[in-house]
C-alpha cells in the first residue's frame, strides 16, 4: 500500500501542489472533472484575491499526515466518517462510486475503499471556518419517512 504522502487527499485546501478535481454546484454535491487540472495561473491568482475557492471548488493535494488537523491515531478521521455515512444512508450506496480521475492515487480510495469513494461527492471544505469540513448527504429513506 502507498503511504499516505504519497497519496492525495481529495479534499485539500488550495495550495501550491493543488489540483482542481470538481466544482461545488449550489446543492452541494460536487460534479468531478474527468481528470485532475493543476491550480495554477490565472486561475490560482484570482481564486487567491477573491478567497474561499473551497466553497466552489474541490482540490486535491499531497495528503499531509500528521499535519493535517483530520490526522487522529495515525491516519486520516475522516474516512471512517465517510464509510459509516455511506453504509448507512442507501441513497449514497445507490449513486455508486463518481468518475473522479484521482481514484489510484486517493488516500480516501486506498484506505476507505468503495464506501469513502460513494460519500467523497458530498464533502466540500469551508475555508472561512479553518479546518471545517461539510458532509451535506442526502437524506436516507428512513430520515424522508420521519
Amino acid at each position: 500500500m502507498n503511504t499516505a504522502q504519497q497519496l492525495l487527499c481529495p479534499a485539500a485546501e488550495l495550495r501550491r501542489d493543488a489540483s482542481i478535481i470538481g466544482i461545488i454546484p449550489p446543492d452541494g454535491k460536487v460534479s468531478f472533472f474527468g481528470k485532475p487540472v493543476p491550480a495554477v495561473g490565472e486561475f490560482r491568482q484570482e481564486a487567491v484575491r477573491r478567497g474561499h475557492a473551497e466553497r466552489n471548488f474541490r482540490f486535491a493535494a499531497p495528503c499531509l499526515g500528521a499535519q493535517c488537523s483530520k490526522w487522529k491515531q495515525g491516519r486520516c478521521s475522516l474516512v471512517g466518517a465517510l464509510v459509516h455515512a455511506s453504509a448507512s444512508n442507501n441513497e449514497i450506496l445507490a449513486q455508486g462510486e463518481p468518475h473522479c480521475g484521482l481514484r489510484e492515487r486517493c488516500y480516501w480510495q486506498n484506505t476507505g475503499g468503495a464506501k469513502a469513494c460513494q460519500a467523497c461527492r458530498y464533502v466540500s471544505s469551508d475555508a472561512r471556518l479553518p479546518k471545517t469540513v461539510r458532509f451535506s448527504a442526502p437524506p436516507s429513506r428512513r430520515e424522508q419517512a420521519a
